[in-house]
């Protein structure tokens, strides 16, 4: 509760602790997995995207710029993943050089995302998002989604459907869709031709906390709720080693997640807000139980097997005391 008002409330400290203690906190089954002596490349590549992202007390995108084409840029590959061989499904990818440390590639990944509302502004308005992050048609990952934009929003507050609502709806939808920092990417650009969703996701969104929400002319910030939820999901990216960032492209470069966000409009409107996440996943630990021959319910101890270099005792001893006291 805030100390100034008793409740949760739209302070800068309230804000703080929604992120840092929300629904988002360390994925510790993750971070488990790179207790190791062999963990030296995940702790930097935690270090380098916070660094990236931090501005202040927060983690935000940073813009990504370029003259380049993102489809000329990011090709479209079968990827591979060594902590999941059966798993190789297809991804717009390209490495590039780390901005921070050591001049080394970094893998990055491209979803195209957007957003779509008929009728904007009217009281019967609907709104839709998609995205992608592989071409239509693809049998082994379902990497084109589209959906109807939802009545309620993230903390239950009804709010009426509007254009930049479902651009912004579609980047929260693209990052909760999967945990792709399990993936082992160092970095995912998010493509939008929103200005709304760019300018300020990597700027006005710092000046909207320190102000209690409200923009430059004293008047409230639209879809705060969901500017909120946003930042909870920049910091679990961020400090489980994966910096994102914003690419504004222009609509025909945008036009596949651009589609999907029209089709999305047309489905009957969701009455409360739901997680979109991806049908053909299970990414706790039912996920990484698919690796070897154990139960889909394997136990903390079964999971543990399956890796070459388990953590050492204290780190294991702590993370399944904590395992068993959140059963």
């Amino acid at each position: 509760m805030c100390a100034i008002s008793g409740r949760n409330c739209d302070c800068k400290s309230c804000v703080l602790r929604l992120i840092e203690h929300g629904k988002y906190p360390y994925d510790e089954f993750w971070m488990l997995l790179h207790q190791s002596d062999h963990q030296a490349p995940y702790d930097y590549r935690v270090a380098s995207s916070t660094a990236a992202m931090r501005r202040g007390e927060l983690l935000i995108p940073n813009s990504f710029t370029t003259d380049e084409n993102p489809q000329q840029l990011f090709k479209e590959i079968q990827c591979k993943f060594p902590l999941f061989p059966d798993f190789q499904p297809y991804r717009f990818v390209d490495h590039q050089t780390r901005r921070i440390g050591p001049r080394m590639p970094a893998k990055m990944m491209l979803i195209y995302t957007a957003g779509s509302c008929t009728n904007n502004g009217q009281p019967n308005a609907r709104g839709g998002f998609g995205f992608a992050f592989s071409s239509p048609g693809r049998e082994n990952t379902r990497g084109c989604v589209r959906h109807a934009l939802e009545s309620e929003g993230p903390f239950g507050h009804r709010t009426a459907a509007t254009c930049n609502r479902a651009e912004l709806r579609g980047l929260i939808a693209a990052l909760e869709y999967r945990c792709f920092y399990r993936e082992g990417w160092d970095g995912l650009v998010i493509a939008t031709d929103s200005g709304y969703v760019k300018q300020g996701a990597t700027e006005l969104v710092l000046n909207w906390v320190e102000n209690e929400w409200h923009n430059a002319k004293g008047d409230k910030v639209a879809n705060k709720d969901l500017w909120k939820y946003l930042l909870r999901l920049l910091r679990k990216y961020a400090i489980h080693g994966c910096e994102i960032m914003i690419w504004q492209t222009t609509r025909d470069q945008n036009r596949l997640a651009g589609e999907l966000a029209k089709a999305g409009a047309q489905f009957e409107t969701p009455a409360s807000w739901r997680s979109i996440r991806d049908p053909t996943l299970n990414d706790t630990v039912r996920l990484a139980a698919s690796c070897g021959p154990t139960k889909p319910e394997a136990s903390f101890d079964e999971i543990l097997r399956l890796f070459p270099k388990p953590p050492d005792t204290a780190i294991r001893d702590q993370a399944k005391s904590k395992a068993q006291s959140s059963v």
